[in-house]
């Protein structure tokens, strides 16, 4: 809201908030670009090294419960562990920090209904221009975000891949299990 009328009322000037609405949905699409592949490589091999750590981390438990529990079996067993789940921590920060700014880009869709809403009350001559932009926003945001690889990343991506990769494991856990003897 950045005009002011003759009679004291404010109103919105739209063309420049559509403007700058696209300026910013640019600019997003720059630093995607720009950071798409490092986020690939970093997250990539962030997740190999993961899964391996992971099995790792399962086999020095294994051997721990065949062999007996020594010192130097259970030190292994503390500190694959503990690499484990720091791996597991840095693939969640690296992730959370795209998927950042996707969160941004969703919110404002939340934004301009607070708009819509004000003009509302405002200015009720430009609420067919509000509800306009309005629709622009909720239609341009639906392909905005952090991509990589074509890939929009979100927190609900990262939930469906965890929920997936937890299933696997579970899975290949309850199998290892019947066919290990304890």
């Amino acid at each position: 809201i950045d005009l002011e009328n003759g009679n004291g009322r404010k109103r919105v000037n739209f063309e420049q908030a559509y403007e700058n609405f696209h300026i910013l949905i640019d600019l997003v699409e720059q630093y995607s670009s720009c950071f798409a592949g490092y986020f690939f490589y970093a997250e990539f091999t962030l997740l190999l090294a993961t899964v391996f750590l992971g099995v790792g981390t399962g086999d020095n438990v294994f051997n721990l419960i065949r062999n007996g529990f020594t010192m130097t079996g259970m030190m292994r067993v503390i500190g694959s562990t503990g690499l484990f789940f720091l791996y597991i921590h840095v693939c969640k920060i690296v992730f959370s920090a795209a998927a950042s700014i996707t969160k941004a880009i969703s919110n404002l869709k939340y934004r301009a209904h607070k708009l819509d809403a004000v003009i509302s009350v405002i200015d009720p001559s430009s609420m067919d221009k509000s509800k306009k932009f309005y629709d622009h926003v909720c239609e341009g945001i639906k392909l905005s975000g952090f991509r990589s690889m074509g890939i929009i990343i979100s927190n609900s991506l990262g939930a469906k891949v965890a929920y997936g990769a937890l299933t696997l494991i579970s899975t290949v856990a309850m199998v290892a299990m019947k066919y290990v003897e304890l």
